[in-house]
């Protein structure tokens, strides 16, 4: 009798341990699974974008929650990354310029680039985007070239056994186009579900601000900046006679919050009619520091700053950097020649808005001159960055001066930049309040008044046309 109960408790015993491995088991993944239970955030803004988008977040995933502009895109991202087999990874991307390919020769190439085959494809509509999407299976898991360098530089996530991917391609007007991508493990199967979730959540509405600003810069492109500059008499020069040589010249002291004097800036832009490069321009910054900040920019293209070279020289106390830039039928090379990211090199394509920011000045006198009240133009940057730029007509008066026209500029790279830029007349600005981690104001001023307040840099800035003789 005593034999047969220890023999009944061993049976129970043995039996108990496997029950409860299990039990604890399912415990856990179902743990697991409430925890990576799908909940999106509120909807993220894309400020004066008309986009918006909701992401996983909370439950383990981790989210940036906002928009992150890099080099011509804005990119938001989430990230779940519980166990090792629950781990997946989100990004949309809002591109500036979209490919001229389909968005199924573009699926194609991005299942080439992940080293994957697309084993589905499909549509999916919402009351306001239609997103063409393919489910990718990748062969060799592990890092990706599908973000961009900067972000893939700064992500810290582990893409290593990530094989299953949903990618959607909505293309928008204007040339922009909004890139989904999901990253699962194929046994979590996610992808799909968080993929369909967020396509839900788009929302995109169309101000035609951008439309206006491309129509705004291909007419400009067809009327040229000679005829653009033969109405804009120079600062500082005698104006009809350099008017009549397609010259304009302009030049800003800088004052700081207190009112100090700490530099000066000058654009320098000729034309040169029959002759190759139709237009040549130069732009100089200077700010006096125990180490000062200096940049040199000089620029030669066509008439209608389709084809252009742009080169920038830049030196401070972080030293010396230098960029290349070239564009060609749409498309923006960069080559960093000095520098800490000395020998890379960027491909950008670009929209029909985008314009050099050396050459924007001249032509906001059309933006003046049209019924339009507002517009958003792509700007290519000194720093080889192409960032939209929100324009928009404003009162002319200021702290009881009175100019005849005035614009605000609202640089959308998320760092709330902006300048309120005065005008007296047809030629350069007369004044430009700047707002950069403090209130600048930059004032225009004569060669003799710069040259007396930073004689180091007299000899320049009593020839500044100089800068364009090395620029053949």
């Amino acid at each position: 009798m005593a034999n047969n109960k220890h023999t009944g408790r061993d049976i129970i015993g043995k039996l108990a341990i496997p029950v409860i491995l299990v039990l604890s088991l399912l415990t856990a993944r179902l743990m697991v699974e409430h925890r990576s239970a799908i909940i999106l955030s509120a909807p993220v803004e894309l400020r004066r974008c008309g986009l918006s988008v909701s992401m996983p977040s909370g439950n383990g995933w981790e989210s940036s929650g906002e928009w992150i502009y890099g080099d011509d895109r804005f990119i938001i991202t989430s990230s779940l990354s519980i166990d090792p087999i629950s781990r997946s990874y989100v990004q949309c991307q809002y591109l500036l310029a979209g490919d001229s390919e389909t968005a199924t020769q573009q699926l194609d190439e991005h299942a080439s680039e992940l080293e994957g085959q697309i084993v589905e494809t499909g549509q999916l509509r919402t009351n306001q985007v239609m997103v063409e999407w393919a489910r990718i299976q990748r062969t060799v898991p592990g890092t990706f070239e599908g973000l961009p360098g900067e972000a893939q530089a700064k992500s810290r996530f582990d893409f290593q056994n990530l094989s299953d991917v949903v990618l959607g391609i909505c293309k928008l007007p204007a040339g922009r186009q909004l890139e989904i991508e999901v990253f699962s493990q194929e046994e979590n199967n996610v992808s799909w579900e968080v993929f369909e979730r967020i396509v839900k959540t788009v929302r995109f509405s169309d101000d035609g601000l951008l439309q206006a600003g491309a129509g705004l810069i291909s007419e400009a492109r067809k009327i040229g900046l000679t005829d653009i500059l033969s109405q804009s008499p120079s600062s500082g020069l005698p104006g009809e006679a350099q008017a009549k040589s397609g010259r304009l010249s302009s030049l800003l002291l800088i004052l700081n919050p207190r009112g100090l004097p700490i530099g000066f800036t000058f654009d320098v832009i000729m034309t040169q009619g029959e002759n190759l490069p139709a237009v040549k321009a130069a732009n100089y910054y200077y700010r006096r520091d125990l180490i000062p900040y200096e940049q040199i920019g000089r620029f030669r293209g066509d008439d209608g700053f389709e084809q252009f070279t742009w080169n920038v020289e830049t030196s401070s106390r972080a030293g010396r950097e230098g960029i290349e830039m070239t564009g060609n039928n749409g498309l923006l090379r960069i080559r960093f020649s000095a520098g800490r990211r000395s020998g890379a090199e960027n491909e950008y394509a670009l929209a029909k808005a985008a314009i050099p920011d050396i050459v924007l000045e001249p032509v906001m006198k059309n933006f003046r001159d049209s019924p339009l009240q507002e517009i958003i133009v792509d700007v290519i940057r000194s720093d080889g960055t192409v960032t939209p730029v929100y324009i928009e007509k404003i009162n002319p008066a200021v702290k009881g001066q009175s100019y005849i026209w005035a614009l605000r500029l609202e640089v959308l790279d998320g760092r709330d930049y902006w300048q309120q830029v005065y005008y007296d007349g047809d030629g350069p600005p007369a004044k430009i309040i700047f707002s950069q981690e403090g209130t600048y104001t930059f004032q225009r001023a004569t060669p003799e008044q710069i040259a007396r307040a930073f004689p180091e840099q007299a000899d320049l800035v009593l020839n500044q046309y100089r800068l364009l003789e090395h620029n053949d």
